[in-house]
């Protein structure tokens, strides 16, 4: 795996998921279920080798079989005369009519399988922090945003369910490619299932059984229908694109906080000792959410490379993807991990300011309510032709000093107050602004509307995610 994500970002269970035992112990899983399903059908597989496999399943010699390796130059074979070599009288039937994939395909199935278990929970534990929070803050007014320009309001707790909506989305998206995961099955050299035929004397029952045993006692549910002597890899390009959702959704989170960083409006966890900048001390930067973005964008390309394997599986395979697989697969879900963690660090810990939230609000509101002004001006008696031109000229140059006097301030509501034109005292124009809520529309009913039928659902669905916290350390 690789030694960055290992070591500074991945969680220690996925972690666990893809080391060196796990692998190797998966291919005696395997070869355990094989010759138990063998034996339970007829073929010449005692039940004493089956149990002699067994009981020597957890014997490995790392450095031995890595010695045998450097010999035959073939990971498979090296460990599967190991595994003879502790355990004598299994051994003798190990790996009967198989391939050296028909060992590593329901291996990586079954660690894809369990990798996925965890990243499902993972967001799902997003989902619901992100809930949590907008549920908090939809009633907060908010000034919104459209090509990072002030625009109408929102509420802050609408924009983290937007951040959430991406989540779910990509949760959906998991638990599809989950429910449609398919293993390679036991097809042999060129997926005819030749040896198999001939193990079991024509019997072509006894095949199909054979198969549907192994995959039961490995916890893999449906086989392909069809393979050469590897399964297609287009399945690992659609867990991987599942994957590259989660970098969307962690791309958008990650960067509307850093561009709302900017405005001191919302932020991300800062620590008591944590430090920004060497050089300006005083510096609190989005760390969390730019490693999130960066390792988002790292999450695409292992979905862009897994697009251009299977169509150069040559005829019944090839080998010139192995190393590719072996590297991508494992860091693409380390990095998804990661992406994860920081999402959840960052969504439990999430940091909303009110002052410049109504700050930046307020001076947005004087001018993007200056039509609610004019009518109730026109209310009062006032043309309202004249009373728009009022508010025309005094909120040009309003804007105008703010963008040329450093000492500017926007005092528009004073100056509408003190003309005749417009007729309305500054207290009623107060009243017209409020607090901003009048202005946002449905938000906080929409975000009532997200929780109840998107997050509510998935927490019962997951219902280990209110105790999930993040294992973000750096």
């Amino acid at each position: 795996m690789s030694d960055v994500l290992e070591k500074r970002y991945a969680s220690g269970r996925m972690r666990e998921l893809w080391t060196s035992p796990r692998k190797y112990l998966g291919w005696r899983d395997v070869w355990i279920a094989v010759a138990e399903a063998q034996m339970e059908l007829g073929a010449p597989v005692t039940r004493e080798q089956v149990d002699d496999l067994r009981a020597h399943r957890d014997d490995i010699d790392y450095a031995r079989a890595l010695e045998i390796e450097r010999q035959t130059k073939h990971d498979v074979a090296a460990h599967r005369r190991h595994y003879a070599e502790v355990a004598p009288i299994g051994g003798k039937v190990l790996m009967l009519s198989m391939t050296s994939d028909n060992t590593t395909s329901p291996q990586e199935a079954m660690q894809i399988r369990d990798a996925l278990d965890l990243v499902l929970e993972e967001t799902a534990g997003v989902v619901h922090h992100l809930g949590a929070q907008a549920d908090r803050y939809k009633d907060m007014a908010c000034c919104g945003y459209t090509h990072f320009q002030r625009a109408q309001p929102t509420t802050i707790g609408k924009r983290i369910a937007l951040w959430g909506q991406e989540f779910s989305d990509a949760l959906a998206s998991l638990e599809y490619r989950k429910d449609h995961l398919r293993w390679g099955g036991i097809r042999g050299a060129t997926g005819t299932q030749e040896a198999l035929l001939s193990l079991f004397q024509g019997d072509e029952r006894k095949i199909a059984e054979f198969e549907r045993r192994v995959g039961e006692k490995l916890g893999l549910g449906k086989a392909y229908t069809l393979t050469g002597q590897t399964p297609p890899r287009s399945g690992e390009y659609h867990v991987l694109s599942a994957l590259a959702e989660v970098g969307i959704a962690g791309q958008k989170f990650g960067g509307d906080l850093r561009l709302l960083w900017s405005t001191k409006q919302v932020g991300e966890p800062f620590g008591e000792g944590q430090v920004g900048s060497n050089a300006m001390a005083y510096k609190q930067n989005p760390s969390r959410a730019e490693r999130m973005c960066g390792l988002a964008r790292k999450l695409y390309g292992y979905a862009h490379e897994a697009a251009d394997i299977p169509g150069q599986q040559w005829l019944e395979r090839s080998l010139d993807d192995s190393a590719q697989r072996r590297i991508n697969l494992e860091d693409a879900f380390l990095c998804t991990d990661a992406v994860l963690q920081l999402g959840m660090y960052v969504a439990e810990g999430l940091r909303v300011y009110p002052g410049p939230v109504g700050r930046e609000l307020r001076e947005h509101l004087t001018f993007a309510a200056t039509e609610n002004i004019i009518t109730a001006a026109t209310a009062k008696g006032a043309s309202r032709d004249a009373v728009h031109e009022r508010v025309r000229v005094h909120s040009r140059d309003v804007q105008e000093a703010l963008l040329t006097d450093p000492a500017a301030q926007n005092d528009l509501i004073a100056r509408l107050a003190q003309d005749p034109g417009v007729g309305l005292s500054q207290d009623e124009i107060e009243a017209v602004l409020g607090d901003g809520r009048r202005f946002v529309g449905r938000a906080s009913r929409q975000v009532d509307e997200y929780v109840r039928d998107v997050v509510e659902p998935i927490r019962q669905r997951y219902p280990t995610v209110a105790s999930l916290h993040s294992e973000v350390s750096v």
